[in-house]
This record gives C-alpha cells, structure tokens and sequence, in this order.
C-alpha cells in the first residue's frame, strides 16, 4: 500500500516536471533571460497556457496526491 502511494506522488511530480519542460521548450525566454519575469508569464500566452495551466496549477499533481492520501 505504501508503495502504491509513493508511486502516485511519484507521477504527479513527474508530470508537473514534464508540463513545466515542455513550457520551457515552447517559450524558452522567460527562464534564459533574466529580464522576462519568469515562470508566471507561462500563463499569460496562447502557446503556452494549456501546459501551464495542467503544471502550474497543480491540476495533475492535485489529483494524484489525492490519490496518494486516500
């Protein structure tokens, strides 16, 4: 059972690492230069909003930490 749990943690922060990549490959300038603002300004883009939106907002890692603790 605790294996089980640890695996669903596990996903869910494989998951928020894999969404922030691909934000990150979309739109590499606001983590390169240090002028852009950040992360935060994932969200604020077309191109860039769904991903952000599933890893920022902890959707994926919501659900399967829920998961974890049931």
């Amino acid at each position: 059972m605790k294996s089980r749990a640890v695996a669903f943690v596990t996903y869910g922060q494989l998951l928020l690492a894999f969404f922030l990549a691909l934000c990150v490959a979309l739109h590499p300038g606001f983590v390169l230069k240090s002028d852009e603002g950040g992360m935060s300004n994932y969200g604020i883009h077309l191109k860039t909003f769904a991903p952000y939106t599933l890893s920022w907002d902890f959707r994926c890692c919501s659900v399967f930490s829920r998961r974890a603790s049931l």
